[in-house]
Order: C-alpha cells, then structure tokens, then sequence
C-alpha cells in the first residue's frame, strides 16, 4: 500500500523574477545552489546537452545521495518549472518537484516542491528517521544558497 507525500518550501528573493527564472532554468548553473552538490561535492553529475527549457536533464551518482536524474517536463517563463525526479539508489523511486516563482514588487518569492508516493515500509522509515523534516531543510538550504546567488549577480 503506497502513501502519499508533499513537501513545501519558499524563500524570497530580492531580484525580478526574470533573473530568478534565467538561473533556475539554467541547469549548469544548479550547481552554486544545489544543497546536495554541497553535502558531498565528489558527486559525479551529468548535464545534458541543452541545460534549460524542457527536456534538460541532470543526472548524478554519489556515495552519500546516491543516484537518480531529473527531467524538467514544462517550463513557463518567468513562472514555473516542472520537474520529474528518478531516484535509482539506494531505493528505487519515482517524484514530481516543482520550481515556482511569483513576482512580489521588486522581488520574487520562490517556492520548491515535492511530491510522491511511498511504500508503507518507506512511509514507516521516513517518519522513523523524520526524513521530511530533513528534506524541507535541504530545500530551504538550496533556496538561501540560490538567493544569495542571485543576489551577488
């Protein structure tokens, strides 16, 4: 029996929405926000060809976060984009993400997403370890890193 979750983080960001999205959309950029690129930096990561827009691709494999890829499957500029996530080890795992900008001003609010679905014994082990809690800190982390980025540039 499969469980569902969601998670939900945001952070503000004082630049329009437009420079936000550039960087966003720009997966060779990913890598001066990505808070799991800091937590083991031996990651080995690919790029595809074409980093941004629908279809870039970014795979890694790691000792610590294991291996997985993710596809952005819509982007809207400026707004959104979607991404699917294939987590091959240490489970095998499937989940939807989800990069999402609104204007506020002269800065811009960006929420990151995530949701799926869990095997009951993955549920029990994840609510065990608290492993959503730990999650939403690495989003947060991510998203403080990509606003000081942004706001460098």
């Amino acid at each position: 029996m499969a469980t569902s979750y969601s998670l939900q983080v945001s952070e503000t960001i004082h630049a329009p929405a437009a420079k936000v999205f550039q960087i966003v959309n720009d997966l060779k950029q990913f890598e001066h926000w990505n808070p799991f690129l800091a937590m083991d930096p031996a990651t080995d990561y690919q790029i595809s060809p074409n980093p941004s827009g629908e279809g870039a691709t970014y795979s890694w494999q790691s000792k610590r976060m294991g291996k997985g890829s993710m596809v952005f499957t819509s982007v809207i500029p400026n707004t959104s984009i979607a991404i699917e996530m294939t987590f091959t080890s240490p489970n095998q795992e499937t989940a939807h993400s989800d990069w999402i900008l609104y204007s506020k001003g002269d800065a811009t609010e960006i929420t990151w997403t995530m949701t799926g679905q869990r095997t009951f014994l993955m549920s029990l082990m994840v609510k065990v370890l608290r492993m959503d809690k730990m999650m939403s800190k690495h989003f947060l982390d991510g998203l403080g890193r990509l606003k000081a980025y942004v706001e460098k540039k």
